[in-house]
């Protein structure tokens, strides 16, 4: 009875032993799988990080881009404006320097009509004087000449 018991026992202690290994590889094949899974969940977050960085790197090229070309936008528009100011200022330069020069050519042309007036005046002066004293020189010796016939009447 003994035997039985014992081979009984022994049988249960087998079932048991396959039991436990059954269960240890049930276990195994569990954690294997959550291990499989876990990779896999590891391995979709690394590419969902990986893609989202890569969107975030565009985004930001695209930005910087939009960014430098509004940049270099407003730095032509302030050269732009700033050749217009300079051509401004230019054609202002310009038109006073015309003015300016205008004004000297009008008053040099005044004080040449004036200088003109002077050398004018003073010819006519002399010549007023010249005929007065050719007048005085001739008309004593005219006056005489009347005398002389007013007295050859008499």
């Amino acid at each position: 009875m003994q035997d039985d018991q014992t081979e009984v026992s022994a049988v249960v202690d087998m079932s048991s032993t396959k039991r436990q290994r059954a269960k240890e590889e049930r276990a195994r094949r569990k954690m294997e799988r959550k291990q499989e899974e876990d990779q896999i969940i590891e391995w979709y977050r690394a590419k969902m990080k990986k893609e989202e960085d890569e969107r975030t790197r565009v985004a930001d090229e695209k930005s910087r881009a939009e960014r430098e070309k509004a940049e270099l936008l407003a730095k032509k528009r302030m050269q732009e404006e700033k050749a217009r100011v300079e051509a401004i200022q230019r054609e202002r330069a310009n038109w006073e320097a015309q003015k300016r020069q205008e004004k000297e050519m009008y008053e040099a042309a005044m004080y040449m009509q004036e200088q003109d007036a002077k050398l004018k005046r003073k010819a006519e002066a002399r010549e007023r004087k010249r005929l007065e004293a050719e007048k005085a020189r001739t008309q004593p010796a005219q006056s005489n000449i009347n005398d002389n016939l007013s007295m050859d009447h008499i």
